[in-house]
């Protein structure tokens, strides 16, 4: 995910790493599907009131028919009772990415906190597009 490089499956069962200190690991985005992340490069976000106005970014890395979706799910992370209860203040979003290259958002509840702020789509291995 960090240079969204195309690695091709070798051993599919997996394989035993030995783990020692200086190993990095390396983050996989399975095709077929659209993550949420937020970044501060200032200075890392302790909790949830931390996130609130940090802009989030979409990546989204198809499947070989061209088909991803994701969901995302946002509060201000106060109260349970935001969610639970009768005054339910949150939102939350299902993305649908189709081979016919539409990305949509099918709104599944939103209480308009209108807080939050999308800063980018990235598309993965997007050179048909």
């Amino acid at each position: 995910m960090d240079t969204n490089e195309v690695v091709e499956v070798t051993k599919p069962e997996g394989d035993m790493v030995e783990l020692d200190s200086q190993i990095s690991i390396k983050k996989h985005l399975r095709p077929g599907y659209i993550i949420t992340t937020q970044e501060n490069k200032d200075k890392a976000p302790m909790n949830t009131k931390d996130l609130i106005d940090l802009p989030f970014d979409l990546t989204i890395n198809r499947d070989k028919d061209g088909y991803a979706t994701g969901q995302l799910f946002l509060d201000d992370g106060e109260l349970v009772s935001d969610i639970e209860g009768d005054n339910q203040k949150y939102e939350y979003y299902e993305f649908t990415m189709t081979n016919s290259r539409t990305l949509q958002k099918n709104i599944m509840h939103t209480s308009s906190l209108d807080k939050y702020q999308l800063s980018s789509i990235k598309i993965v291995d997007a050179e048909d597009l």
